[in-house]
């Protein structure tokens, strides 16, 4: 399936397929389910993509939620947060994220700006970024590498602080803190399991599809009054 660079469709977009391109515009939000899934356009709303292989270069003006064997983030603008889980996850050089990232792999890598917090779960960690709040980090190895500038503070959860490696160009402007991981807790939790962050993308990307699907066939549900 291919949204072609001149189409827009001022809509929300779900599309299944065993290759998926997107180079158009779309007014609205887009969830893409696939074996490859290449997002190049511009979204107004959320993006969601679950496949094997998945990559995104798009302008988002809402949050990036995925799942994929390999997940990358590259040339992309992305207003709110990113949530992205893998066998390999990247978040490339030209990458900016608004808010918040999280992050969940065998192999994380994280470059460009994140304006808040950066949570990462994996075996090898690697950080050349600029990131405007906390590094937070449960895993095996964590390398701070180039100029990485962390202009908060740095949560090592690891048993070994020889662990964490750092170049000598990289910055922390707060306090770089050791907490060590039990191991039986650690191989019990299900927090330090990539499969628990892959069913919670699942089910966000769940819960969002049938609320969608609810106001298509009850669109009266729209102009309910909210009361707090």
């Amino acid at each position: 399936v291919t949204v072609g660079a001149d189409e827009v469709i001022d809509d929300t977009v779900i599309l299944t397929a065993d290759t998926i391109l997107v180079e158009g515009e779309i007014k609205g939000d887009l969830i893409a389910l696939g074996r490859r899934i290449i997002v190049d356009g511009a979204v107004t709303g959320n993006v969601i993509t679950f496949g094997e292989d998945i990559t995104i270069n798009a302008s988002v003006g809402g949050s990036v939620i995925g799942a994929g064997e390999s997940y990358q983030i590259k040339d992309s603008n992305i207003k709110g947060d990113l949530w992205g889980a893998g066998e390999s996850v990247s978040i490339g050089d030209e990458a900016k994220i608004g808010r918040n990232a999280t992050a969940a792999g065998a192999e994380v890598s994280i470059s460009g700006r994140v304006e808040r917090d950066v949570r990462a779960f994996g075996e090898a960690v690697e950080v050349e970024a600029s990131i405007g709040n906390n590094l937070e980090l449960f895993g095996e190895r964590l390398k701070l590498l180039g100029d990485s500038h962390i202009e908060g503070g740095v949560d090592f959860h690891s048993d070994d602080e020889d662990n964490f490696t750092r170049s000598s160009g990289s910055r922390v402007d707060g306090e770089i803190q050791y907490l060590p991981m039990d191991e039986v807790i650690e191989a019990r939790n299900r927090f330090f399991t990539i499969k628990f962050y892959v069913g919670q993308l699942i089910w966000m990307a769940s819960a969002f599809i049938f609320g969608l699907v609810l106001l298509w066939f009850m669109p009266g549900l729209r102009d309910l009054p909210l009361v707090v």
